[in-house]
């Protein structure tokens, strides 16, 4: 969907109008309904220039998703972006809130005594899929860094073949940079913030350990939310050798010690899934032992994979209908622009770059949770 130019000449930055479509009381302007096939048919994004959120130094950043200092975007601030739909730009409704909290406080309102939960119990998303999910876990962590307030995260010792788990609190208060457990090239091309100096560092990790791992990590939200991510790549091939694997095995790999910092997976109400929903519920949940046919709960599975289809040509189109940057002459930005470049200005990363598109599909999710999506099956 294209923001008309009218439209954006009315939302060019200013910060009441800014406030208007996302911070307007709920007696003064009704919350959009946000639903992933609404987002794609109606979404667009709003210029708000200034902003930034974090930088390619967040403490949670996987080396490699970053844009290098030294490869300038004149034409593009992934800061100067917000996702909306076109009904809030109109002003016939404001967006739903984006903060994790707050958005889990919007569900809890609305789902809060279902499946037999108590209605104190925080909100548990459980986000899978493959590192192209594992980014935006990660942007969680990044844009609300200050929100955290608990949680963990699995360190390596060193010289020793064990992990521990490290409180997420610990590394934030102590200024620390959470890299992963596997040894890839890509950590060693965090580039300093001189630029063109040709040198590189590792980032230290907290006292104690080596490298951390996103992917077994767990984030709380004060006392209504909390997200963690697990990888998860060819369902087909990873059912196959769980079903190979011994009884007393099958069970190992969704210990209450081994799953999300301690949880135990029937915590989980929401799944988010790169997977389609129908694959989740017939081989995942298989495999981790969740059965309807028990009289257990099952968590609601919201299929988000068409998300980075719709986001990145919305955002290219917004940028023809915005004066300020017709008057610059400033092009729309290209799939390339798009995509991390950690060690060359010339050479594109397969995963997107962060800050940026990443960023704008959490928001999107969040605000899917706040306006209660998970209750639409897909």
């Amino acid at each position: 969907m294209q923001l008309r130019s009218a439209d954006m000449a009315a939302f060019r930055g200013d910060a009441a109008s800014f406030s208007s479509m996302f911070n307007t009381p709920t007696d003064q302007l009704p919350a959009c309904n946000v639903t992933l096939p609404l987002a794609e048919a109606e979404g667009t994004f709003v210029y708000t220039p200034g902003q930034t959120r974090y930088d390619w130094r967040c403490w949670f950043l996987t080396p490699g998703y970053h844009v290098a200092p030294d490869c300038p975007r004149a034409n593009y601030r992934p800061g100067d972006w917000r996702f909306a739909l076109q009904a809030a730009v109109d002003g016939t409704c404001r967006m739903p809130p984006s903060e994790p909290a707050a958005a889990a406080e919007a569900w809890l309102a609305l789902h809060g005594s279902d499946r037999g939960r108590s209605p104190d119990k925080p909100l548990t998303v459980l986000m899978l899929g493959l590192s192209f999910m594992g980014q935006e876990f990660e942007a969680l962590a990044c844009m609300h860094k200050n929100a955290i307030t608990g949680g963990s995260v699995a360190c390596s010792v060193p010289k020793r073949d064990t992990a521990i788990r490290v409180p997420v609190m610990d590394i934030i208060r102590n200024n620390r940079t959470v890299l992963k457990k596997k040894t890839v090239k890509s950590e060693h091309d965090y580039w300093p913030p001189t630029i063109h100096s040709g040198k590189r560092y590792r980032p230290r990790g907290p006292d104690g350990t080596t490298r951390c791992d996103q992917g077994n990590a767990l984030l709380e939200f004060g006392s209504r939310m909390r997200v963690c991510w697990r990888y998860l790549f060819n369902l087909k091939k990873t059912l196959a050798r769980w079903k190979e694997r011994s009884p007393k095995d099958r069970k190992e790999p969704m210990k209450r010690s081994a799953f999300c910092g301690g949880l135990d997976v029937k915590d989980v109400d929401v799944i988010l899934s790169l997977i389609p929903a129908d694959e989740i519920k017939s081989k995942w949940f298989q495999m981790v032992g969740l059965d309807a046919s028990r009289g257990e709960a099952l968590p609601r599975v919201i299929y988000v994979g068409d998300t980075f289809r719709f986001l990145q040509p919305q955002l290219r189109q917004a940028y023809c209908c915005q004066p300020e940057l017709r008057r610059a002459k400033l092009a729309e930005p290209s799939p390339k622009d798009f995509k991390g470049q950690a060690t060359s200005c010339t050479k594109s990363d397969v995963h997107m770059a962060q800050p940026g598109i990443p960023d704008y599909a959490m928001d999107l999710w969040l605000m899917m949770l706040a306006s209660g999506s998970a209750i639409h099956k897909h």
